[in-house]
């Protein structure tokens, strides 16, 4: 995981403010502690160096400056490796007087010249003071480090729900083949389905020319309105299908500048009437140009239709292909379930988790018809079934 480093480049022991860096012993002022925070792990004599083989480093952000610190990088010094800790604990504190433990590490050994190793903390602690204890080095009879850097992990929303002591994930369904419920039309009606149009410039320029399935043609083989929008166009399969993709095909010539669909809305025919499914607006458009416009739909309609409600311009328009398509679940949703054991730390609860709600959250609401008065019974009415019923949330979710 990508980590946010703070940006400390320590010039003495207290500058820039409002950052100190205070130590147990310095070998000397050229070995002083705030040269572990100075950025640089280049040169051998420029490190904190003890006086002792062990001892504690702290760095204080400052006060009212408490920071974020998830994760902690120390540096070995550059050609010297006996003196690079092993046994030490990192530490927070916000008042310097009490201190909490969030990491302790043994036997660190093996370092390389001037290697960094990264030791990442449960989570973000928010915090004033941070100080490293080291208990044992690696034999040399002073404690050196070469340089000391701290992170935080960045802000990311993961959520798992938890039941019955396991956490479980919906999966949303995974879609890996679209269809076009729409032949390559010849005339209106011909091989299938039935197109219609609330506008034509002409004959030559009828709506079943948008399905015909030629995207290189001219305007005069396209759909052109007989006036400016708003305009529809809809296409009759006979049949239920359930629609969740359009694609249309910008005219080709230069005119697309003008001509192009700005706003439009994606419409099935329910009940007498169309609803809306799914509303889109556009960018300007280059000629020729095809592009894709995914939506939910859970339904299934056996009549689409595109209503056009704007372009980029204010005359009649032409549009060289339109289609409406379906598509093929490759995997059905499914609850993903892990044990207890399988999250135990902030990073694996990260991998894991959801990035989002809305697949659980955004449920469509289905108006029922209203039920009249009169047509509710005595015994209906006594018992309060009609108004009041309990649901189980597993059966909502699931």
């Amino acid at each position: 995981m990508d980590l946010i480093w703070h940006d400390i480049k320590m010039k003495s022991s207290n500058t820039p403010k409002p950052y100190k860096v205070m130590t147990n012993s310095d070998y000397s002022n050229g070995y002083a502690g705030w040269t572990a925070f100075d950025g640089v792990n280049t040169n051998g004599s420029i490190c904190w160096s003890a006086n002792a083989n062990a001892g504690w480093i702290k760095f204080d952000f400052g006060e009212n400056n408490q920071q974020k610190v998830g994760g902690v990088e120390i540096s070995a010094r550059l050609g010297t490796l006996g003196g690079a800790p092993k046994d030490f604990t990192i530490e927070i504190s916000n008042d310097d007087n009490n201190w909490m433990t969030v990491r302790s590490l043994t036997e660190e050994v093996n370092w390389f010249s001037a290697e960094s190793r990264r030791y990442m903390l449960a989570f973000n602690y928010l915090t004033r003071y941070i100080r490293i204890t080291v208990t044992a080095n690696n034999g040399r009879v002073r404690l050196d480090i070469g340089e000391i850097r701290f992170a935080y992990f960045p802000h990311i929303e993961k959520t798992l729900i938890f039941h019955n002591g396991r956490y479980k994930k919906w999966i949303p369904a995974t879609k890996s083949i679209y269809h076009s419920i729409v032949p390559a039309m010849t005339s209106a009606t011909t091989p299938s389905g039935l197109v219609e149009q609330s506008s034509i410039y002409g004959t030559a320029y009828e709506g079943y020319r948008a399905f015909d399935k030629k995207l290189t043609v001219h305007a005069n083989g396209s759909w052109h309105t007989g006036a400016r929008t708003p305009q529809w166009i809809s296409y009759d399969t006979g049949t239920p299908r359930k629609v969740d993709r359009v694609t249309i095909t910008a005219r080709i010539d230069s005119l697309v500048s003008t001509q192009g669909v700005k706003d439009f809305v994606v419409q099935a025919f329910k009940n007498g009437a169309y609803i809306d499914l799914a509303e889109f607006t556009t960018t300007p458009w280059s000629a020729g140009e095809t592009r894709v416009f995914d939506f939910e739909n859970n339904n299934y309609y056996s009549k689409y239709r595109l209503y056009i409600k704007s372009t980029f311009g204010t005359t009649a328009f032409a549009i060289t292909e339109i289609d409406f398509l379906e598509s093929e679940l490759q995997e059905p949703a499914y609850w993903r379930i892990y044990a207890a054991e399988e999250i135990l730390t902030s990073q694996e609860f990260i991998e894991a988790g959801m990035g989002s709600l809305s697949p659980l959250l955004d449920h469509r609401t289905i108006e029922l018809d209203a039920i009249p008065m009169s047509k509710i019974s005595k015994k209906l009415w006594n018992e309060s079934s009609v108004y009041k019923r309990q649901i189980p949330i597993n059966t909502n979710l699931e």
